[in-house]
């Protein structure tokens, strides 16, 4: 095999992601096997089989499984559909591909080209754009220890925009719609908007609302990032336009791992 100076962070999480759905989609009737096999394809490929003799999944599903929000088989296990669209958006980014062959009840084979490089990609240097233009993203978030780790989490996904934080919601609606709230400063910008729904002086849906119902941002990405997990508001939150409904668990590692899942969600995302 020859040596490949390549992006250590990110075959990390590409094996980290493919290992972390093996076990999670294991058949429950038989021990889990995994192998790992990988090969020189030229000077600058390498070639990474992973397979393992799991659940299977139907062909109808081999490319849907690759897209942001798809699952696939029984839903009977915690996700959000995220994982292998970024494990197919970080290959791509190193210059390879993924492929899947898999039989329902038979496991899973994924085949992974990997490009290697004179100097390391770096993932810490490339901004979302919308129309050629850098997004700037708001951050409405009353909590300066969530903010922070939000922030930092995003900044890992490689995801280097500006963010503007705002604790309230008065603040945050003037700089989105402008001091006359008419909207009309966004004809030539281009905002994504995460919102927190608890806040000192109003509430995130009232915020939603506005930036929604108003002609020139209701097509702004809304991300609402919140502890609040009544059925009944996430579902007028979706009702009202929201992208992404994301719990915050009360506790502190259940609230970073949600973090680490917006920061794949960066990067894998499309500004219209």
């Amino acid at each position: 095999m020859p040596d490949l100076v390549s992006d250590k962070f990110s075959i990390e999480q590409i094996i980290g992601n493919l290992f972390d759905n093996a076990v999670k989609y294991r058949d429950p009737g038989r021990p889990l096997e995994l192998a790992v096999k990988a090969f020189p394809i030229n000077r600058f490929k390498i070639g990474i089989d992973f397979s393992d003799n799991g659940r299977g999944i139907a062909p109808e599903d081999h490319e849907r499984i690759f897209e942001l929000f798809r699952r696939s088989g029984i839903q009977d296990k915690s996700g959000e559909g995220i994982g292998l669209a970024h494990v197919r958006s970080l290959v791509r980014n190193m210059g390879g591909d993924i492929k899947l062959k898999s039989e329902l009840g038979k496991g899973h084979n994924l085949h992974d080209t990997a490009t290697g490089r004179s100097e390391p990609v770096c993932k810490e240097c490339w901004p979302m754009k919308a129309a050629g233009r850098e997004v700037t993203i708001v951050m409405v978030e009353d909590d300066e220890g969530h903010a922070r780790l939000i922030e930092k989490n995003v900044r890992r996904a490689g995801v280097n925009n500006e963010i503007v934080p705002f604790t309230n919601g008065t603040s945050a609606l003037k700089y989105i719609l402008g001091d006359d709230l008419s909207g009309e400063v966004n004809q030539h910008r281009y905002l994504l908007i995460l919102l927190d729904l608890n806040l000192p002086d109003m509430s995130g849906i009232d915020i939603l609302e506005k930036v929604k119902s108003n002609i020139h941002t209701k097509r702004l990405p809304v991300i609402i990032l919140t502890t609040t997990d009544d059925e009944r508001e996430i579902q007028r939150c979706y009702d009202l336009g929201a992208n992404v409904y994301i719990t915050k668990p009360v506790d502190y590692d259940g609230f970073a791992n949600a973090i680490r899942q917006l920061g794949l969600f960066f990067s894998v995302m499309q500004i219209p």
